[in-house]
């Protein structure tokens, strides 16, 4: 969908406008977000938030909002400009947990990069990804055969998909027909436009609706105690529950087959 097409009201959620007033430009929009950031009381000197607000040319995550200025790390705390100490809890976006300036990450970082910073994998391997890709396929105990590098899950979920369609291209003979994936309602697998678009997270969705692929089944989302409350009321003991969901976890698999079908529509 280009610019030109889209709708006032989406408009006005990106700006954050009330509806019915008419859309500013956006050097309107980021003028009035500097000037009430500007107007606000002691604004960019709050809890060590940054306190040249025209001097960053960093487009951050808020227009109406100065992120915190973190000035060091360590271990589990950081520091920020006004010297309070906060405790990291979120692991970056929940994927990392070395913890900062840890010594022997740094110490691996220099060594790699004093052998062999960068080549690209089109062309050359390196010892380096030759003994991550070994062992990361051997902690599958046999479950997998080899790994693709990249650099974010939904990186990870795009490279995904094309080897999905990559396969069934290589088939004797191909199946160029296979394009359409399934995914589970509520899931989330990335913010790229193809990740976002096999993931069923609403929400997240939502804004980038008339963008995302229309080649997605979003059937029901796992849950693990689904079916539970009829148990229960049937007087089934918990064990007893658990071993009745085991022996018809193959029905729940042909209930989703059902669902995909061509004579049924699908869940989107």
């Amino acid at each position: 969908m280009s610019p030109a097409s889209s709708s006032p009201s989406d408009d006005n959620h990106r700006s954050g406008l009330t509806p019915g007033k008419s859309v500013e430009p956006p050097s309107a929009i980021i003028d009035h977000a500097k000037a009430e950031i500007e107007n606000a009381p002691d604004a960019g000197r709050r809890n060590g938030e940054r306190e040249d607000a025209d001097g960053s040319a960093v487009l951050h995550r808020s227009l109406h909002a100065l992120p915190k200025r973190v000035v060091s790390a360590s271990g589990i705390y950081l520091t920020l400009a006004d010297g309070s100490r906060i405790l990291d809890a979120t692991g970056g976006a929940a994927v990392a947990c070395v913890g900062h300036s840890n010594a022997a990450v740094k110490q691996a970082m220099i060594d790699q990069v004093d052998t062999v910073s960068y080549c690209h994998s089109l062309f050359y391997a390196t010892p380096a990804a030759e003994d991550l890709a070994r062992s990361l396929v051997e902690s599958t105990g046999g479950t997998m055969a080899r790994l693709f590098i990249v650099s974010s899950g939904s990186e990870a979920m795009e490279a995904a998909a094309k080897m999905a369609r990559q396969y069934f291209l290589e088939l004797s003979p191909p199946q160029p027909e296979r394009v359409r994936f399934i995914a589970r309602r509520q899931s989330y697998h990335g913010t790229t436009l193809g990740a976002l678009a096999i993931g069923g997270h609403v929400a997240r969705r939502k804004l980038y609706e008339p963008m995302l692929a229309p080649i997605v089944s979003h059937v029901s989302p796992c849950y693990a105690y689904r079916g539970w409350g009829m148990a229960r009321r049937r007087r089934r003991t918990w064990r007893g529950w658990r071993r009745s969901s085991t022996r018809s976890s193959g029905g729940s698999g042909q209930r989703l087959c059902a669902r995909l079908s061509p004579s049924q529509s699908s869940v989107m």
